[in-house]
């Protein structure tokens, strides 16, 4: 060891520092009612978080996989790793991929939505993995209730489902009373149906996110009602 005039030590490299602990984190990121968010993992991976959802994921990936949870709807751009599998856990939900692109959805009070793009993926609840898992190949979707389970693989309309990535809408033969709970998420608004029969009525069509009253005023000719929107609020009535 040696001292300087102000007897100040200074260690020789015989005695190596240590070496500072990384600590991996755990991020949380929530994309409000009206808002989107596109989200560059540790890996490269890419992930789109649609309005209304939540996300946890690590600052880097540990071990032999890659795991994030999700609550709302995200699309998935996953980079390659065959010896480290991408999972997405929602709840006892979990879909296994090595490196591909799906789009999972998982509401409240709904069944959860996988739809693949490319390459294939696993589906399966953790607790019955070796027993219900289910493989699912480009251009398929499959959905999960905990009443009923997995469905089996079926073609997907890869334009229908994944309409919001090109900042549109789309809906096939859906009740309008869950129309207008996306109406709500996508533009932040509140809806208050007048008379509760017409939230059962159904509705197929497109329509771009850009223009609220646009979409309404579509909405309102092809199913023959009255929507009114006032102070961020949509009134819903029947026609007299």
């Amino acid at each position: 060891m040696i001292f300087f005039k102000d007897k100040t030590p200074v260690h020789t490299n015989t005695e190596l520092a240590e070496t500072p602990v990384e600590i991996n984190e755990i991020y949380t990121r929530i994309v409000h009612r009206g808002e989107s968010s596109d989200i560059r993992l540790a890996d490269g991976s890419i992930i789109k978080l649609n309005s209304d959802s939540k996300l946890l994921y690590p600052r880097y990936f540990e071990g032999d996989e890659r795991l994030v949870e999700l609550s709302g709807e995200a699309f998935f751009m996953i980079k390659p790793n065959k010896n480290k599998p991408f999972k997405v856990k929602i709840g006892e939900i979990i879909t296994e991929v090595v490196g591909t692109e799906f789009n999972i959805k998982a509401r409240a009070n709904e069944d959860i939505e996988l739809i693949v793009v490319e390459g294939s993926v696993k589906v399966y609840n953790e607790k019955t993995k070796n027993s219900n898992s289910v493989n699912v190949n480009p251009g398929e979707f499959v959905t999960y209730s905990e009443n009923r389970g997995f469905s089996n693989p079926r073609k997907a309309e890869l334009k229908h489902h994944t309409a919001w990535l090109q900042n549109k809408i789309s809906f096939r033969n859906e009740k309008l009373g869950r129309v207008m709970e996306e109406i709500e998420r996508i533009y932040n608004v509140k809806v208050k149906f007048q008379e509760n029969e017409i939230e059962s009525k159904r509705l197929t069509g497109v329509f771009t996110k850009e223009s609220l009253n646009e979409t309404l005023t579509a909405i309102s000719i092809s199913m023959n009602i009255n929507i009114v929107y006032e102070e961020n609020t949509i009134f819903i009535s029947n026609n007299n």
